[in-house]
């Protein structure tokens, strides 16, 4: 009979032996993660708010007669360019629009010569009475009211000149107004009157809009006023001028918005150009303050009414941090990227977001020029995850050939 304590001994054993004959677990490796690699760059960086509007011209006029009378010249039609230079009246006959019948001013004007010549001729008469009874009155053999009287007569004939003089001038200047000028350097939008008709004061003869100086009113919405500024650039294409591109100046930002649509009004301010022949593809040049001659509508590129397209500069950059958008992780309100350390492993790094340009993000805080992170495949990441760099992106060979990256 076999012992108890003999028994454990055998029962332990065969479990020792049992336990040997097992295999033990392997190590569990990583799994790596086949990415593709961006290297944050550094570039400029340009953003834009993109918006529309109309052109129109700067200075309007409705160009009318301050007198009433009879046309006897028109001298402009529709579509006619006036030279002068904007805001400064030229009176020649380049810039003569119409003239009003003077027939009646100028017998008035003949006449009145008539009586201021009458009455200067006895003024040397009357002012000889007054001095003569001056010297008698001193002499003691004179009177003071025979003086007072010579002199008042004087007096009345003298004034009676001047009158006589201004009621000419009044008629001189109404021929001179009867002439009806431009007083901008404009094109003839509408002809409100024709020869024979009869106007009243104030009554337009013409509509003119200045064709040199031109503007462009966009809406801003709310959350880019801040960022646009006077002075700031602009932008401004046609979609009549396909291919081409000119620039402009914001003038002002109407201060008062619209609450309805959260949105404000600014002035874009440009000069106008024209083509130095009439061929299409010729050079367009800008304006100069003295239009050349011979200068017509239809070498004008731009003119009122019209469709403009705007980009206006609401953020600048030389050298900015940026990153291709799809390394960017938004998680609530943070933002981070996978960075690749030496090891080859994915570590999560916070990162402040500044514009997003397109296909870029601009890391403004939390990212270093040169720096690996993951890219493509970035789905597929988590903290602390080994990866497999496929490729690098080309991040930072369009580096090298992109002078900018733009976004809206």
């Amino acid at each position: 009979m076999k012992t108890p304590h003999l028994s454990k001994i055998a029962l332990a054993l065969l479990v020792s032996a049992a336990g040997c004959g097992e295999p033990k677990p392997e190590k569990k490796r990583d799994v790596l993660v086949p990415v593709v690699a961006e290297v944050s760059v550094v570039r400029p960086i340009v953003a834009y708010v993109d918006t529309v509007g109309y052109v129109d011209a700067q200075v309007k006029s409705r160009v009318g007669s301050t007198l009433p009378g009879r046309i006897v010249l028109m001298t402009r039609d529709v579509g006619d360019i006036i030279p002068g230079k904007c805001g400064d009246p030229v009176k020649d006959r380049q810039a003569l629009l119409a003239r009003l019948d003077t027939a009646a001013l100028e017998a008035q004007e003949k006449r009145l010569d008539a009586e201021v010549r009458l009455a200067e001729a006895n003024l040397p008469q009357l002012k000889q009475d007054w001095e003569r009874e001056e010297k008698l009155l001193k002499a003691g053999s004179g009177t003071e009211r025979r003086r007072d009287q010579a002199k008042a007569a004087h007096d009345v004939a003298r004034a009676k000149v001047e009158t006589v003089k201004a009621a000419r001038n009044e008629v001189r200047v109404g021929i001179a107004q009867s002439s009806i000028y431009a007083p901008v350097d404009a094109a003839v939008i509408k002809k409100l009157a024709n020869v024979g008709d009869v106007v009243n004061p104030g009554q337009p003869l013409y509509q003119l809009e200045c064709i040199r100086d031109l503007k462009i009113n966009v809406i801003l919405p709310e959350r880019d006023v801040p960022k646009v500024r006077a002075k700031k650039e602009a932008r401004i294409t046609f979609d009549a001028l396909p291919g081409e591109e000119f620039t402009g100046a914001i003038h002002a930002v109407i201060p008062s918005g619209d609450p309805l649509s959260h949105s404000f009004t600014a002035e874009i301010r440009f000069r106008n150009r024209f083509r130095e022949d009439d061929k299409q593809a010729g050079k367009a040049i800008p304006l100069p303050d003295a239009l050349p001659a011979g200068l017509t509508c239809d070498r004008l590129l731009m003119k009122p009414g019209m469709f403009a397209r705007v980009k206006i500069v609401k953020y600048q950059k030389e050298g900015a941090t940026v990153v291709p958008k799809r390394c960017v992780v938004e998680d609530g309100a943070k933002t981070y990227v996978y960075l690749i350390d030496p090891e080859g492993r994915a570590k999560k790094q916070k990162v402040t977001i500044g514009v997003v340009m397109g296909q870029w993000a601009e890391a403004v805080q939390g990212l270093k020029p040169g720096q690996k992170v993951v890219g493509r495949g970035i789905e597929n990441v988590t903290e602390g995850q080994s990866v497999r760099v496929t490729r690098i992106g080309g991040a930072t060979s369009e580096a090298e050939r992109a002078p900018a990256v733009t976004a809206r």
